[in-house]
């Protein structure tokens, strides 16, 4: 049986618990799609997913890229995969997985809090102690393991929304869908052209010192998590992940291009929107 020190410790201090409703705030909305990321892997580490589903999964995803090109994609290298049990990652990559979006979630968390997203911008990160506890600037996370807590656990309670227990694959394609959108709504917020533009406007340049690095903080983000994304759908396409048949989201996207992940996910988030408007306009009528 895997044994990875994130489950232990996520499983050991989900006893405390409260049921408190998710906020809306930046920092809330944050500290839920980190937590959710983490708990996400942490199932998929533990998921069983047979090598014969996993070689299912992997010929449907290239009938659809044949059936585009008319060539052979070539992918699934199945016979590498021989880890001793069936689970859908092995816990060398969950820990590299998990590292990895630490280090993303550390980047968002210190940009959209700090002394230069507030001077350039207007952010609402009145919150972060309440949420956060402290601000993690430190150069890197040498026990990622044991900041989970410190990051999760502590202070205001947000609640867990994802459909892991069922997709996994699917679920965490969908949680960085929403780490996207919120890189372009928060971290956006951190640079106004207006607000910029006043602080120029005496004779010294000197309030401005910082700016321009400021506003390239919401592609550096995007990227990040291009880098992950990356790497998790070249991994179920090497066979060092197992996904079944129904939770492929990329099974159109076989050579795992960039472009089409943000594509489908400013899509998914165009849906997303339309659903929640009209649910909206439903209980409005419904009240009236």
């Amino acid at each position: 049986m895997i044994n990875l020190r994130g489950v232990i410790l996520i499983s050991g201090v989900f006893i405390g618990l409260t049921n408190s409703k998710a906020g809306d705030t930046p920092n809330q909305k944050l500290k839920k799609l980190y937590r959710n990321g983490v708990e996400i892997m942490n199932i998929m580490a533990n998921f069983p997913v047979s090598k014969s589903d996993a070689k299912e999964t992997l010929e449907n995803a290239q009938n659809v890229a044949e059936g585009e090109d008319g060539n052979e994609s070539g992918i699934g290298r199945l016979g590498d995969d021989r880890r001793e049990n069936d689970n859908m990652i092995s816990e060398r990559i969950h820990g590299s997985w998990t590292k990895k979006f630490t280090n993303q979630f550390k980047f968002l968390q210190r940009k959209f809090n700090s002394l230069e997203c507030n001077r350039f911008g207007y952010p609402n990160n009145d919150d972060v102690e309440e949420v956060w506890g402290e601000i993690i600037d430190k150069p890197g996370l040498e026990d990622y393991f044991g900041q989970f807590k410190k990051l999760i656990w502590s202070g205001q309670q947000v609640a867990v929304r994802h459909m892991g227990d069922n997709k996994p694959l699917t679920a965490l394609h969908l949680t960085f869908g929403k780490n996207r959108l919120w890189i372009d709504e928060n971290i956006a917020a951190c640079y106004d052209t207006d607000k910029v533009a006043s602080l120029s406007s005496g004779t010294s340049k000197k309030g401005t010192k910082g700016a321009a690095r400021v506003k390239t903080w919401v592609n550096k983000g995007h990227k990040k998590f291009n880098t992950l994304e990356s790497r998790l759908c070249t991994h179920l396409y090497k066979g060092l992940v197992r996904a079944l048949p129904d939770d492929n989201p990329y099974h159109d996207n076989p050579d795992c291009d960039v472009k089409l992940f943000r594509k489908k996910h400013r899509d998914q988030a165009t849906s997303q929107r339309k659903i929640d408007r009209e649910a909206k306009k439903a209980e409005k009528n419904k009240k009236n």
